[in-house]
């Protein structure tokens, strides 16, 4: 469900009804909370994308939600993570800023499981790339999926 740029003030409460809901987009609105009945165990809900909002405070029962796999909190007021969020051992995406203000480290956050995953793959991709980069312009091209031959060979002819 997408609910985003709609000026929302809240969401309903019958939304935690929707028990087979996976993915839920309210960014860009103007929330100020979530409705309690989100946050329940058996929510199938693996995508939350409620950045750019004015929320400062998130429920407790957050690491209900065994099946989140993506949240997004960016660009909204929350100042301390609710300790159930630790709990979110699925969690691959997570976006936040205001870090300044949330006592937990860099380090606790990648003790969980599935955000210490991502972090390993994503260091894991930032490596192929130097590679890739630290390659002559003409085997380049060859990793470039995107590039065709004519492009790799002009590239070839001006080094």
């Amino acid at each position: 469900m997408k609910v985003d740029y709609n000026y929302l003030a809240s969401l309903p409460f019958s939304l935690g009804n929707l028990t087979e809901l996976q993915y839920l987009s309210a960014s860009q609105n103007k929330l100020l909370e979530l409705p309690d009945s989100l946050f329940r165990h058996d929510s199938k809900l693996t995508s939350l994308l409620i950045n750019d909002n004015k929320i400062s405070k998130l429920q407790r029962s957050l690491g209900a939600m065994k099946h989140l796999k993506q949240l997004y909190l960016h660009s909204n007021m929350i100042v301390e993570l609710p300790t159930s969020f630790y709990q979110l051992n699925k969690l691959v995406e997570f976006s936040l800023d205001w870090l300044a203000y949330i006592e937990k480290t860099q380090e606790e956050l990648e003790e969980m499981q599935g955000l210490k995953q991502a972090t390993q793959e994503e260091e894991q991709v930032r490596e192929h790339l130097q590679t890739i980069n630290e390659q002559p312009v003409s085997a380049r091209k060859y990793f470039d999926s995107n590039a065709n031959e004519t492009q790799g060979d002009v590239l070839e002819q001006t080094q």
